[in-house]
């Protein structure tokens, strides 16, 4: 019996270490605005708390069911149905993330295309995508890309400890299309104090028992 309970012990301890090194690793979330039913081909105002973000009013949904029957393009969202877009081919747009642990966040990476015309440069199109990543209104620093025409390509970003991205174009009036947004959340790390005391806790109990049976 007193062995069995050891046993526990020990793997209660293992768990908790496992638990210390998982917290480490946060969590990623991909927001790929595909939950918006849209198979009409209509657009929409993505909600200002979709995801835990504030959106503003500027980001709207672009189904590939207009983007393609309406627009004339073979290629869509990487995603598999719905993109993002910035209504009015507004020049910048901004996005943070409250919801966020300690309002900080992580830009991994997003994927971007120019807004495309029969799978080619249309007039309305921007050109390029600069994001930017703020920290209490100080910039982190910024990406850059060309952006095709014909499909989506990755923007690498890896922006860490932000509270604020800026997305702008390269000018007033020129659509941008995002799908696969990949943010990394951070979550509090239990300090290995904590750990160590929880851990001598447990095999004193432990030692306890033992000598209370003995």
């Amino acid at each position: 019996m007193r062995s069995k309970i050891l046993v526990i012990l020990y793997a209660i301890i293992f768990v908790v270490g496992i638990v210390g090194v998982a917290a480490a690793d946060g969590v990623v979330f991909n927001i790929n605005f595909d939950e918006f039913n849209l198979s009409d081909g209509s657009t929409v105002q993505i909600p200002s708390n979709y995801m835990g973000f504030n959106w503003g009013t500027d980001f709207w949904v672009e189904p590939n069911s207009d983007y393609k029957t309406y627009y004339g393009n073979t290629y869509g969202a990487p995603s598999g149905e719905n993109a993002v877009y910035n209504s009015s081919g507004m020049l910048i747009l901004s996005v943070n993330f409250p919801g966020a642990q300690f309002n900080q966040f992580d830009f991994v990476s997003a994927s971007f295309t120019g807004w495309a015309y029969n799978d080619a440069t249309w007039e309305f199109s921007s050109e390029t995508i600069t994001v930017t990543g703020y920290k209490d209104g100080s910039s982190r620093g910024s990406v850059s890309m060309l952006l095709p025409t014909n499909s989506y390509a990755v923007l690498q970003a890896d922006l860490l400890d932000i509270d604020t991205l800026v997305f702008t174009s390269s000018g007033d009036g020129k659509y941008w299309l995002m799908d696969d947004l990949i943010i990394h959340d951070p979550l509090p790390v239990p300090e290995p104090a904590t750990i160590f005391l929880l851990g001598s806790g447990l095999l004193s109990v432990g030692w306890l028992m033992r000598k209370r049976r003995a």
